[in-house]
């Protein structure tokens, strides 16, 4: 009877544990469309000593499982592949930001809303970093959480590497994804030379930089921020003629020095005088040099007065006009003019008078006859749904934006909604609150030196706005018996094999097949095409991932670049198997106990 007891008591806790087992087992993988971008600034390998801010940008995809989760923390991991950044010396006072991009829409790293930094911490032996938040902020779909951390090592060798970034990777919900970062030299070079200024401006012949950033007009050749009399944000590239405004104009003749910074914080803006010197610092050489500091990268700037225009316009005037008006008109009136002059001549007068005068006056490039306004083109509204897109090309890259929005919903558009340069073209979406129609007007769309390209001519456009207009729903029963369409059986009880007599019940697992009541997998015998197949909708839940929706988070690709992100089970795969053997288990209890009696 005791071994009897035993076995019993051994076969129960077998059954218990192998429940458990199964039940662990539901936990659903779900392929994303979440993306993510890496960038080392500056990217310098050699020498080890090379430090550097590295902004990391996530996007959240349409399906991501993180949609309605709190930010609780973001995971950098570089101990993937060789070679490797340290981040052991990283501490909270060097994350710059932590944040979400609200529909992703913002300027480089700008946030809508910023985290509070609650711990930092190095793993994986200094290779990978560990920011964790207050958690206060929600993520959703098309969502950006941004990352800007200082204070990183590059490694010695220059190359390129994969780094692997989790959002909320101590959280039971977790999304995964992973990008390349280079490590490579930076570069850059400035032409600053003599020349004459009225002093508001001064011109740079030419800047190249290899990471893009800002060209600074200085007052000496040091990294004396207090020193900075003005600066222009350039991209990547050569640039030629870089106009830079000066905040404090130049009152006489002077040496000026142009050097070229890095972004450090990949904002567009240049922080190096507020910073204290701290961000957007300058580019560098491998010994710590300023890389412009030499030849070509100081101008002396002769300041000389503007010519006055004004001046001819007042003499010519007057003097023509009193002179013709009073000589002719008393000879000719009293003799033959009288019968003459009513007919021809007062229709010739005014004709040709009105039609000049506007001609010769018309100037739309600029109103003060220096650089010519920005030149707009393609101006045009669209709406789709409930979102109204605006887009137009500029041949300067713009700094003040602003379109008025009129309609049932009124409001503006500013610099902070745009997108784009003059390569790429400038666009912005507008969220609608009501249907009507809207009509979007550029007031404002001015370049670095003020001028203003909004005022050439009228730039507006009209959408219509229907959030309702969704589309068709093809999911829905189309009335044709026998079409297959998931919620259709095509027949209400035909009385075929397997048929229940009953009305379409609509569930996702019906193949369509008129009245056959087959659970799609299986033959019904009444000779249809769709015997023998299954229909998509039905999942059997298999953890083998031969159906495209396995755990392995592959749906159904043997690999590629798709991102994977972790869910605890809340849809319900795997379910029934740890089900069935949890019922398993009760009985074989209930079984071994009545055999014992």
């Amino acid at each position: 009877m005791t071994s009897e007891s035993t076995v019993t008591t051994v076969g129960v806790v077998l059954l218990v544990v192998l429940a458990g087992i199964a039940g662990s087992m539901v936990v659903a993988t779900q392929t994303a469309t979440s993306s993510v971008s890496i960038d080392a600034t500056p990217s310098d390998s050699p020498p080890a000593s090379g430090v550097s801010t590295h902004t990391v940008v996530f996007d959240v995809g349409a399906d991501s499982v993180l949609a309605g989760q709190a930010l609780n923390d973001v995971l950098v991991d570089y101990s993937i592949a060789q070679p490797t950044s340290q981040v052991g010396n990283v501490g909270a006072s060097d994350i710059v930001t932590i944040g979400i991009d609200e529909g992703g829409d913002n300027v480089g790293t700008r946030v809508d809303s910023e985290a509070t930094v609650s711990s930092v911490t190095g793993q994986a032996d200094g290779q990978a970093l560990l920011v964790e938040t207050g958690g206060g902020l929600t993520v959703q779909p098309g969502d950006e959480v941004v990352l800007v951390a200082q204070q990183v090592q590059n490694p010695d060798t220059s190359g390129t590497a994969q780094v692997d970034v989790t959002v909320n990777s101590q959280q039971d919900i977790s999304g995964t994804a992973s990008s390349s970062v280079t490590y490579e030299f930076n570069d850059a070079t400035v032409d600053f030379r003599g020349q004459e200024t009225t002093g508001e401006t001064v011109t740079v012949d030419s800047v190249t930089l290899s990471e893009g950033g800002f060209v600074a007009v200085s007052n000496t050749s040091s990294a004396d921020s207090g020193e900075i009399r003005g600066s222009a944000y350039l991209g990547e590239g050569t640039h030629t003629d870089v106009e830079v405004t000066l905040d404090e104009p130049v009152q006489a003749d002077q040496t000026l020095y142009a050097q070229a910074h890095l972004d450090t914080d990949g904002d567009q803006r240049f922080d190096f005088t507020d910073s204290g010197s701290a961000q957007d610092e300058l580019y560098r050489t491998g010994d710590g040099n300023v890389q412009t500091s030499g030849d070509g990268a100081s101008a002396q700037v002769t300041v000389v007065e503007s010519t006055p225009t004004p001046t001819p316009t007042p003499t010519d005037t007057p003097t023509p006009t009193p002179t013709d008006t009073p000589t002719p008109t008393p000879t000719d009136t009293p003799t033959p003019t009288p019968t003459d002059t009513p007919t021809p001549t007062p229709t010739d007068t005014p004709t040709p008078t009105p039609t000049d005068t506007p001609t010769d006056g018309g100037d739309d490039d600029d109103d003060d006859g220096g650089d010519p306004d920005p030149e707009i083109t393609d101006y045009t509204v669209t709406a789709d749904g409930s979102q109204i897109t605006v887009s137009f090309e500029s041949d300067e890259d713009l700094v003040d934006i602003e379109v008025d929005v009129s309609g049932p919903d009124a409001g503006t558009l500013d610099t902070e909604d745009f997108d784009g340069n003059r390569v790429e073209g400038y666009t912005a979406t507008y969220e609608a609150g009501s249907d009507g129609e809207y009509t979007l007007e550029l007031v404002t769309a001015e370049d670095s030196t003020n001028n203003d390209g909004a005022d050439d001519g009228d730039y507006s456009g009209t959408a219509t706005v229907d959030s309702a207009d969704d589309g068709d729903d093809e999911s829905a029963d189309d009335g044709d018996t026998g079409d297959g369409t998931p919620t259709d059986d095509g027949d209400t009880g035909d009385g075929d094999t397997g048929d229940d007599g009953s009305a379409d019940d609509g569930t996702p697992t019906d193949d369509g097949d008129t009245g056959d009541g087959d659970d799609g997998s299986m033959d019904d015998g009444d000779g249809d095409s769709t015997d023998g197949q299954t229909p998509t909708p039905t999942d059997d839940g298999a953890m083998d991932g031969d159906d495209g929706d396995g755990a392995d988070g592959s749906d159904g690709d043997a690999g590629g670049d798709e991102t994977t992100e972790t869910d605890d089970g809340s849809d319900g795969d795997g379910a029934g198997f740890g089900g069935l053997v949890a019922v398993s288990a009760l009985l074989a209890s209930a079984l071994l106990f009545y055999r014992r009696r």
